[in-house]
């Protein structure tokens, strides 16, 4: 059902720590997170393209991304192609290599 929504929103039960949910929805649709600690140490850059910290400003990139297909997409891609490399066998190696 996610991967026909143009817009997915992921929010946060905390203020610090990025959810296990933004990792799911990303490879199902353009999606849209509340701002919280961590956010922009995965995404960067990005996370002003991709994060709100108001309702209103959600509403606000609701609005804009329905109306502009195109840098939705791109958007898209891009959060994409920043959590291809997270996967759960990849941090367990990186773990381990830091012990």
């Amino acid at each position: 059902m996610v991967n026909q929504a143009r817009i997915a929103i992921n929010i946060h039960q905390s203020d610090w720590g990025t959810n296990r949910k933004i990792f799911e929805l990303i490879p199902c649709t353009f999606t849209l997170t509340d701002r919280v600690e961590g956010v922009e140490d995965i995404f960067g850059k990005l996370t002003d393209k991709m994060s709100f910290a108001t309702a209103d400003e959600a509403k606000e990139l609701i609005d804009f991304y329905l109306e502009n297909e195109e840098e939705r997409n791109k958007v898209l891609k891009k959060e994409r192609e920043i959590i291809k490399p997270l996967t759960y066998k990849n941090q367990i190696s990186k773990i381990l290599e830091d012990l």
